[in-house]
């Protein structure tokens, strides 16, 4: 460098070089093919660059290009899996949701190969970079009596709403301890419709509650578990929902719940009768159209933000109760409040499942 400014004189000439060598410089396409020529004549990349005026970093960026006359020799080790057997490895993975790395790690050994399992998984990114270890989305399959059903419920109350702030949601959630909804994750490709699963049953230890939320606050959060039945149902709203029923959604209040067989129970339909408690009818399939999901998944969001995984129920249970007393009134209303616009993008999707 110091030997090229030594041998121009003129002084424009030197300030049109420190032009071209500064960051960010254009490098026009006769540049690139000048670059690529030298390059392939077997001179350094040093000596093309003072004979250019650009910089090395410029130099070896057209060196590695695409179409470079000496691109440069890969750093590392070479790959132990060559492109077969890593093709090999990706079809494994995808040909069912309970195959793993260390399943496939398994058969390759018994085949003579011992391979690592961070090693199978860069060869299955090497050669099908959609690839991804993921539990895939959620799916719900809407039946056609039950999108007419869900059309005719929205266009109900579309033509002839109810006061939403004297409406009570209700529903019950389970938590996993290592997971928040109990799904393993498999491997799939991006956006691979197969990869989208429905949930199956539940495996290990998990804490399930019931819980309901109005405009002006929530009740309490109750433990319950998957062998509720009416009488214990009927135990829960005495417990939970009559104390705070009035002051969260006045004296008149409606209730909505989904159809689980202790909503349904004949138990449960006399003690709200007797109650004078009345119920405002839910959908089958509808989970979107009960704000309670929403306030679930807020919930999940804010206890599983932790990095390291809760060691017992009892801890899982506390961290939702403390997430739970802390929802703000504001996103109560918000949620509720919605509702207009759930039902509007229900007739929209023509009973179809919704964004919500």
């Amino acid at each position: 460098m110091h030997c090229l400014v030594e041998k121009i004189k003129d002084s424009s000439s030197i300030a049109f070089l420190l032009f071209r060598m500064t960051k960010g410089c254009t490098v026009s396409i006769a540049d690139r093919v000048r670059i690529r020529r030298m390059l392939g004549k077997g001179r350094t990349q040093k000596e093309v660059a003072e004979d250019m005026g650009f910089s090395r970093a410029t130099i070896r960026k057209y060196q590695n290009d695409n179409g470079g006359a000496a691109p440069a020799k890969k750093r590392g080790r070479p790959m132990k899996v060559d492109d077969r057997t890593a093709r090999w490895m990706a079809r494994a993975l995808r040909k069912s949701k309970t195959t793993s790395l260390r399943s496939v790690q398994a058969e390759a050994a018994a085949a003579g190969y011992e391979y690592g399992r961070s090693t199978i998984g860069r060869a299955v990114h090497m050669v099908n970079p959609d690839m991804q270890y993921s539990k895939g989305k959620k799916r719900r399959i809407i039946s056609a009596v039950h999108k007419r059903k869900r059309l005719a419920y929205a266009r109900q109350l579309l033509k002839n709403p109810p006061n939403w702030d004297n409406v009570i949601f209700l529903d019950e959630k389970r938590w996993g301890v290592a997971t928040p909804d109990g799904c393993s994750k498999f491997w799939c490709l991006k956006g691979d419709k197969k990869a989208m699963q429905q949930r199956g049953k539940w495996r290990g230890d998990g804490v399930m509650l019931w819980g309901g939320l109005a405009a002006r606050g929530t009740t309490s959060l109750e433990p319950t578990s998957t062998s509720l039945d009416g009488a214990k149902y009927r135990h829960i709203l005495s417990k939970a929902l009559l104390p705070v029923g009035e002051a969260i959604a006045g004296a008149k209040y409606l209730l909505v719940q989904d159809g689980a067989p202790a909503h349904r129970s004949n138990a449960c339909q006399r003690y709200l009768k007797n109650k004078e408690i009345r119920l405002l009818t839910h959908p089958p399939s509808s989970p979107d159209l009960n704000p309670m999901e929403n306030c679930w998944g807020y919930l999940t969001q804010q206890v599983y933000r932790r990095e390291e995984p809760f060691r017992t129920l009892s801890e899982l249970r506390e961290a939702l109760q403390v997430a739970w007393n802390g929802i703000d009134k504001a996103y109560l209303s918000a949620l509720v409040h919605s509702m207009p616009d759930r039902l509007r993008e229900v007739v929209r999707m023509r009973g179809e499942d919704t964004r919500y």
